[in-house]
């Protein structure tokens, strides 16, 4: 008869990883010089491949390079030339004053001009920034061409008030003229502000010049030419505008160029005390934002540096463990750059952060497993059974919340924009490749600290026992309180606004933005206008009529303006009758002066009250400051007399049609490429398309005309639509790949939920303060949502996946063991990021603060929340599985 005997039971077999990682501790264990060496060697070889990688800082480099409105920008920012990028704004009361700075900056930015035979790069190593510059329009052009470029109208009335050049005749032609301001519509003076802030400019000179006052010859140009700057409304404000000769993308070249201008300009003040001589444009507040963050970023990233490692320090009780600590985290670091200098092979304005987001997420890899090698060395273990512990039991979390939150990262290359599909990329894989250095290195630093960490006890954080066992025992409380703060913070979020203007994304009181601002009040225009190109000069004029017929856009600049009309008839006839009134001196008769001048007050007085009427006080203001209105002396009037007489014989000279042929090279070059031939016309917005609302309606209705219209307006808008909507799409697939990953380390629904919720409960709360506070989203802040992803990840991972190992009852043991690397890892991370609250720049500082609300949150929701539901569902947790 045979006995059975009962069968032992069979060791569950060791997987791949752990035979792997056995056989790589065994190594680290008896030659831990083997791992250290080879990581240096692999240090300077990928450091080496790192100083290859460039920095593409055009923020063109985020948006997806096939849509056509970007392909069309870049075809017309590579082969037209793009003036008003940088802009040199003159300031001081209206007059020649004004005009003689505006002269004496182009004069100053001369050094700066380069040749227009050398190309891009001949002029940055020239140090020759400027390919243009354009202060207004040419005189002498103008005063030849005026009549055969003006309409049949405007050249009747303009031969009509040279026919006699008298200055009784001329107060006379002004007192009738601006006596009919009155008899236009409130909207008809709105609509012809700028005329008519010309027509104010021209008469204030020439009754300056009655009195004594100014040149005569310019004042009569003024009068019946305008003035040949780009006057403000007011008269008080000229600019001048300057075309660099590198890509307007160009932003490492760009902000050379600013500083070279400022330099230039600097000592004009002394010259001209009366006269402010100021920057602003794309460019000068491209400058100022790199300032504001560049000059910060070295304190505050060592400040958060020195931080951190006190912390640590404090905290392990021991320098040299902190330092091991952090050691592996830099190294894959710098591995990661290695790797990027290949795939992309450069970063943008969004990845040029990832470094310090690998830091900050990677100390968890570091802390977990430092944590428990240092427990189990405590409780008796050898360092091998220590090392196998830290990295077989806590290593399998902390590669779990790796991997989930790598594939958060790569969630969001489903994304179009190139700039999210970049960060993606580039933060998932440097999520991998820090885990790999710290796996790679971090054995064989924890047996050279092995004596050290042995000898000196860490800080056991006493408190979260306490935390824990109170909310177990109050977990019905917690968890409905949690419920109803969590559900709060999602329907608050649902308000949370997404930040459209990006100068309010800029430090706080840039001048260079405050100065944008004036220039749009006081020119009725934005700074910041669209393009788009045309076949011929026809084409052209075609597309500035009907863009000019939208009541969002201020003016239209294109060739056309500069060509004759294709029926010249009237403008002859209007030119052969000046020719014959001007072919004769005329006598000076000043006899009805009194008279002209009493009408000219009368009519000044009308006008500015139909001004007035049409909500135009800036105008008007400016009639009632005219000059007053005195006889002038008999030199004077007679050289007022002689100088607009040769104005009409200059006009009457020539009546032959104005093609592009004759126009002069430089004007023509504003408008024609040399490349391609074709046209470029320029689309100025009224309103600063910065706004939201004045961005959407400006970009529907010029889109409207030509849907080929591009320019920095449709690329914004762009560029924050395309973040926001593939944002939400890359957020909901990255959380749907976590659970897929957390199900594959768990396997359990009860657990998978659990380990969620950190992540869950912390986004909910987090938006909750994100609404209290009123904060809006932004291109750069986005960039923390992944990053919380990953947190909370984490957070609920490693707190579940210790207190499955401790076993039941062991809850306060298990939140005591896990959760004071927890602490410190949610407190680096806050620290880290926290950092860039400091910044001015408010874009940066509102990214520093939605982290610490992020981590921050779900540190609280992990210490609270998990205790209360792991005592709750504890019979469930640790139920037997069935079978």
């Amino acid at each position: 008869m045979s006995t059975d005997h009962p069968e032992e039971p069979e060791e569950p077999e060791e997987t791949l990883y752990l035979r792997l990682l056995r056989r790589w501790i065994d190594l680290a264990v008896r030659r831990p010089a083997i791992p250290l060496s080879t990581g240096a060697v692999l240090t300077v070889v990928l450091v080496a491949l790192s100083a290859t990688l460039t920095f593409d800082v055009r923020w063109t480099a985020l948006l997806p390079v096939d849509l056509p409105a970007v392909q069309e920008f870049l075809r017309i920012d590579e082969q037209h030339e793009n003036p008003g990028a940088l802009i040199v704004v003159v300031s001081g009361a209206p007059g020649r004053r004004l005009e003689q700075g505006v002269e004496a900056a182009v004069e100053a930015l001369q050094p700066a001009l380069c040749p227009a035979d050398l190309d891009s790069a001949e002029c940055k190593e020239a140090d020759r920034g400027i390919r243009r510059i354009t202060a207004g329009l040419s005189e002498d052009f103008l005063a030849r061409h005026a009549l055969v470029l003006a309409s049949p109208d405007e050249a009747q009335a303009l031969a009509w008030s040279l026919a006699d050049p008298g200055p009784v005749a001329q107060l006379t032609a002004a007192a009738q003229g601006f006596g009919a301001l009155a008899e236009l519509s409130p909207q008809e003076l709105v609509d012809n502000q700028d005329p008519l802030a010309a027509r104010v400019e021209g008469l204030r000179g020439y009754l300056e010049a009655l009195q004594g006052e100014g040149n005569p010859t310019d004042a009569a140009r003024r009068l019946h030419l305008g003035s040949p700057y780009m006057l403000s409304r007011d008269g008080g404000m000229a600019m001048v505008l300057i075309t660099p000769a590198v890509s307007s993308t160009d932003a490492e070249a760009l902000p050379l160029l600013d500083r070279r201008v400022e330099a230039l300009l600097a000592p004009l003040p002394q010259r001209f005390a009366d006269l402010s001589f100021e920057r602003t444009g794309i460019v000068t507040v491209m400058r100022d934002e790199m300032d504001s963050v560049g000059g910060a970023t070295v304190a505050l990233t060592l400040g958060a540096a020195l931080a951190v490692l006190l912390l640590l320090a404090w905290a392990l009780r021991s320098l040299g463990t902190a330092m091991t600590s952090l050691l592996p985290i830099l190294v894959g670091g710098l591995w990661a750059l290695g790797v990027f200098a290949v795939v992309p092979g450069q970063l943008n304005m969004m990845t040029a952060m990832v470094l310090v987001i690998l830091i900050g997420l990677g100390i968890d890899f570091s802390l977990h497993t430092v944590g428990r090698f240092d427990e189990e060395l405590r409780e008796g273990a050898g360092v091998h059974a220590a090392l196998m512990t830290a990295f077989g039991d806590t290593g399998t979390g902390v590669i779990t919340g790796a991997v989930s939150t790598s594939v958060a990262f790569y969630a969001l290359l489903v994304a179009d924009m190139r700039g999210v599909q970049e960060f993606g990329f580039c933060a998932g894989t440097g999520v991998l490749i820090t885990l790999f250095a710290a796996w790679w290195l971090l054995p064989a630093l924890l047996v050279r600290r092995a004596r050290t960490v042995s000898d000196r006890e860490a800080r056991r954080f006493s408190f979260l026992a306490t935390i824990a066992r109170g909310s177990a025992k109050a977990r019905w409380v917690v968890a409905s309180l949690f419920v109803l703060v969590t559900t709060a913070g999602f329907v608050a979020g649902l308000g949370v606004e997404w930040e459209y203007n990006l100068m309010e994304l800029e430090p706080e009181g840039l001048r260079s933005i405050e100065l944008q601002n004036e220039v749009v009040q006081r020119y009725g225009a934005s700074t910041s206008f669209s393009r788009i190109t045309a076949e011929d000069p026809a084409e052209s004029a075609d597309l500035r009529e009907r863009f000019e017929q939208l009541d969002v856009v201020a003016a239209v600049d294109d060739v056309s303006l500069w060509l004759s009309p294709a029926d010249l008839e009237p403008q002859r006839e209007a030119i052969a009758m000046l020719r014959l009134a001007s072919s004769a001196e005329g006598e000076l008769d000043l006899s009805g002066f009194d008279g002209a001048s009493t009408a000219l007050g009368e009519a000044l007085s009308s006008a500015s009250q139909a001004l007035q009427r049409a909500d135009l006080p800036l105008l008007a203001g400016r009639l009632d400051q005219l000059p007053d209105i005195s006889r002038p002396s008999p030199e004077r009037a007679a050289e007022l007399q002689a100088a607009s007489l040769a104005v009409a014989r200059t006009l009457s000279e020539s009546d032959a049609a104005v093609g592009v042929e004759e126009l002069p090279v430089d004007l023509l070059a504003r408008y024609r490429s040399a490349e391609s031939g074709r046209y470029l016309v320029q689309v100025i917005p009224k309103k600063d398309t910065y706004d939201r609302d004045a961005l959407v309606t400006f970009d529907e209705q010029s889109a409207s005309v030509d849907p080929r219209v591009t320019g920095m307006p449709q690329l914004l808008l762009l560029m924050n639509d395309g973040t926001v909507t593939e944002g939400k799409k890359a957020l909901l697939l990255a959380f749907l790949l976590i659970v897929f990953a957390v199900w594959l380390h768990f396997r359990r629904p009860l657990v998978v939920l659990l380990s969620l919720l950190p992540l869950l409960s912390g986004y909910g709360v987090t938006l909750g303060l994100l609404a209290l506070t009123g904060q809006k989203l932004n291109f750069i802040s986005i960039i923390g949502l992944p990053i919380i992803l990953g947190i909370g990840i984490d957070n609920g991972v490693h707190f579940l996946h210790r207190v499955l190992e401790e076993g039941p009852g062991r809850l306060t043991e298990a939140t005591s063991g896990v959760g004071r690397a927890i602490v410190l890892t949610s407190l680096t991370t806050m620290i880290g990021f926290g950092s860039l609250a400091f910044y001015l720049h408010r874009g940066m500082a509102s990214l520093g603060l939605l982290l610490v609300l992020g981590v921050g949150a779900c540190l609280v929701v992990t210490l609270l929340l998990l205790p209360a539901l792991c005592r709750l569902f504890e019979a469930q947790l640790f139920r037997a599985p069935s079978g």
